[in-house]
């Protein structure tokens, strides 16, 4: 177990995280407070249902980009007890089919990135 990862930023290798890298990785990691998977295409609901079952100390996920997540896996969340802060801009078109209460949840580009 590794109980003192907190974070983890797969910036140069967004195809190697699998959905059972994912799990792996949550499942060994039962302290996760925030979990970056910004780009990884490979990652589907699966790796987020694995989420909700193994990280429930977890309180911000990026999963920005990542077009394989979808409606089932992000609704999941709602499991886990700590989580504040969601964005999924890239994977689904609103927050309110979501049902994550009390969770900011950013489905679109936020008007401050607008010109």
């Amino acid at each position: 177990m590794l109980p003192h990862v907190f974070q983890v930023e797969p910036t140069s290798q967004q195809q190697t995280v699998t959905d059972e890298v994912l799990a792996a990785l949550v499942a060994t990691c039962p302290l996760l407070e925030t979990l970056v998977l910004e780009g990884c295409c490979t990652i589907t609901d699966a790796g987020l249902f694995a989420i909700a079952q193994h990280a429930l100390q977890l309180k911000h996920l990026n999963v920005q980009h990542c077009f394989r997540v979808g409606v089932p896996g992000l609704r999941a969340l709602a499991a886990l007890p700590r989580l504040h802060f969601v964005n999924a801009y890239g994977c689904v078109p609103s927050s309110k089919e979501l049902g994550l209460h009390g969770v900011d949840v950013v489905v679109e580009k936020p008007t401050w990135w607008m010109r």
